[in-house]
């Protein structure tokens, strides 16, 4: 009776077994990346976690995506997906990619985080009135001047970060009366980011082809680049895309708000290039595959 019982047991559990089996398989390599909003992204791999542009509020935001007020309570208390964050990186200082009160709550929640960006950024962080001096060995300012780059290594994740020109915004001078460029003097970094299981590199708010002078020649051929996050998405930009980088895949951020202008982006994109994604939703995430395990074609319209 006892052996009848037992037989009937393993027969019912062989459907499990198999599909066990076959679940043992390993996923293709992958970053997992999540949308938070407007350049914000979260990126995991080989059990690293790596937030770029993340932590900001955005009440008065109406130009792009911010980030909801429960994911803002999320970011300050270090819970749920913001949760274990090995490494903070910030592009630049404009208020739709980085709040110093936000970052500062996350310290003191996340023990582990560094952060890492320009001068600009990191002495609003020391004014803030919530800093304080425990903070400071967990700040990393890269200082250099344009087209300078600057690596090192957090946590195991190596970092280089390339200061390359913010997207010109021309502006009528109220004392001159001549057109000038309000970001002229905006330190933004790029950063290309190894985190041991795939590479990204993050350009925040420049535009390549008005950075063409440094991302031309060797640089970054031959880097293997899987994933590029972009804001720009011009012919030219693209160009310089295939020509320099050849990412694994393309992803497009600092997207209007609206539905129907990011339709007509993903419409005009699919046109020009084949492996490109474009988040939709705010904290949406995807397994966006390595060069390695991606063909052109299983990427499409992402």
């Amino acid at each position: 009776m006892i052996r009848g019982c037992v037989l009937a047991v393993l027969v019912a559990c062989l459907p499990a077994l198999a599909l066990a089996g076959e679940e043992a398989s390993p996923p293709p390599p992958a970053l997992e990346i999540t949308y938070v909003a407007n350049e914000g992204f979260l990126v995991q791999a080989a059990g690293r976690k790596i937030a770029i542009d993340t932590f900001f509020e955005g009440e008065t935001i109406d130009w792009c995506d911010a980030p909801a007020p429960g994911t803002v309570e999320k970011m300050r208390s270090a819970k749920g997906p913001f949760e274990g964050i090995d490494l903070i990186l910030v592009t630049h200082g404009h208020v739709d990619h980085f709040s110093p009160g936000l970052v500062l709550a996350h310290l003191a929640s996340n023990p582990k985080a560094v952060f890492v960006a320009s001068p600009q950024v990191t002495s609003r962080l020391r004014s803030d009135p919530s800093w304080t001096s425990r903070y400071e060995e967990r700040i990393r300012a890269i200082d250099m001047p344009l087209f300078g780059m600057k690596q090192l290594t957090i946590n195991g994740i190596h970092v280089e970060a390339h200061r390359i020109r913010h997207g010109a915004y021309m502006i009528k001078d109220e004392t001159t009366g001549k057109e000038r460029n309000k970001h002229e003097n905006v330190e933004n970094l790029a950063y290309l980011v190894d985190t041991g299981a795939g590479t990204f590199m993050h350009f925040g708010d420049a535009f390549l082809g008005q950075n063409g002078d440094y991302l031309d020649g060797k640089r970054f051929q031959a880097r293997k680049i899987d994933v590029a996050f972009v804001e720009d998405w011009s012919d030219e930009s693209l160009a310089i895309l295939d020509k320099l980088l050849d990412p694994g895949t393309i992803v497009f951020m600092h997207l209007s708000p609206d539905p129907e202008r990011v339709k007509k982006l993903e419409t005009y994109v699919s046109s020009k290039v084949t492996n490109y994604a474009i988040f939709h939703r705010m904290m949406e995430t995807r397994s966006v595959p390595l060069r390695s395990a991606r063909s052109k074609e299983s990427v499409v319209g992402f």
